[in-house]
């Protein structure tokens, strides 16, 4: 059987990853806190309404 928490935890963390490499490529085209507000942001909604309202 598939331990599915394990699986929610390496795709957040390379999620998390993939955000701090865009914001290192981009020359820290946002503060640490506007970067901390979108890595939270992606992770307390719904992924297809955070797309919506882009």
């Amino acid at each position: 059987m598939i331990d599915n928490r394990k699986n929610y935890v390496e795709y957040m963390a390379a999620g998390i990853i993939g955000v701090i490499r865009f914001w290192v490529n981009n020359r820290h085209k946002y503060s640490i806190e506007e970067l901390s507000r979108i890595v939270i942001n992606i992770y307390s909604q719904d992924i297809l309404a955070l797309l919506k309202s882009c």
